[in-house]
Formats: structure tokens, C-alpha cells, sequence
């Protein structure tokens, strides 16, 4: 009777123990890669499952499509898109990638601290791109579905026709 007893208790220790979490006092910084636990009881509450929570960060754009307009081939757009992590977790961008190697984007590489802003800076090269453009730029981080994306579009105008006898027609 005695050793049920030890055994029982033994257990009851061992369960309250599984069901505490260990904080770091006095820290005031969460990794990007910090995963809560939770428990889910089954509806028999004899069985005790657990449930990985992963926080992500949230990103809001100040704007999503960016429009040059009208622009000569050849000529170059530079366009900086902001912002800003409405999460309670830092923003981590792990990449960034457009849709078309005529457009070259550079990013804000440290985490981004929930309420603070960052920047993606995008340059378009229009040399033999006459024509409407649409170009995405993927922004891959620790978000919901793991990626945001922004838009760059304009309409490229063809280089000057030849004029006088050789003029294009």
C-alpha cells in the first residue's frame, strides 16, 4: 500500500512539473523563435496533449502596389516601401525575392522590435522592358503563411524610333 502511494504521488509531482514553463527574469527580449505550450484536454480528461504555439510577428504595409507611372526604357525606378510590425514579437525578414531579375531589393536585415518600422528598398531596371510591368517582391519572415507581399507596376514607353529615312513605321 505504501509503495502505491509513493508511486501515486511520484506521479502527481511529475505531472505538475510537466505543466509549468520556465521563464528567464528580468529579460525583456523574445526570440523570434520563442514557442509557447499549451494543454488541450480531451474530452475524457484523461489524456493530456500538447500544442505547439508559434508567435509570429505582424507586418502592415503603408502601401501594397506602388505606381511609377509612365518611364523611358533604360531609365531606372527606385521605390522605398515602409513597415511596421504590429506584432508582439520581433519581425525576422529571412528573405526577400522578386519576381524578375530586372528588379533588385534590399531590406532592413535586423529584427524589427513589435511597434518599430522597417524598409524595403526596391530598384527596377527598364532597359529592354518596354511596356506595362507588374513586379512582386516577396518578403518571406516569421509572419502568418510565412510571406507578405508589395507590388511594383508602371507602363515602360519604347526608346526613340529612328527619324528620317529609316523611321520604323
Amino acid at each position: 500500500m505504501r509503495i502505491q502511494n509513493a508511486i501515486l504521488a511520484g506521479i502527481f509531482v511529475a505531472s505538475g512539473l510537466i505543466g509549468c514553463t520556465s521563464e528567464k527574469s528580468g529579460s525583456s527580449e523574445t526570440s523570434s523563435e520563442e514557442v509557447k505550450t499549451k494543454q488541450a484536454v480531451s474530452s475524457t480528461d484523461s489524456d493530456v496533449k500538447e500544442e505547439k504555439v508559434v508567435e509570429v510577428a505582424s507586418i502592415k504595409w503603408d502601401e501594397l502596389v506602388y505606381d511609377f507611372g509612365e518611364v523611358n526604357e533604360g531609365d531606372e525606378v527606385k521605390h522605398v516601401y515602409t513597415f511596421k510590425n504590429n506584432g508582439e514579437v520581433p519581425l525576422i525578414i529571412s528573405r526577400v525575392k522578386a519576381s524578375c531579375g530586372c528588379t533588385t531589393p534590399t531590406y532592413t536585415k535586423a529584427p524589427v522590435a513589435p511597434g518599430e518600422s522597417g524598409e524595403i528598398n526596391v530598384k527596377f531596371n527598364s532597359k529592354n522592358r518596354a511596356g506595362k510591368q507588374v513586379k512582386t517582391i516577396t518578403v518571406y519572415a516569421n509572419v502568418e503563411n510565412g510571406k507578405s507581399e508589395v507590388r511594383l507596376q508602371g507602363i515602360v514607353k519604347k526608346e526613340k524610333e529612328l527619324e528620317g529615312p529609316f523611321k520604323n513605321q
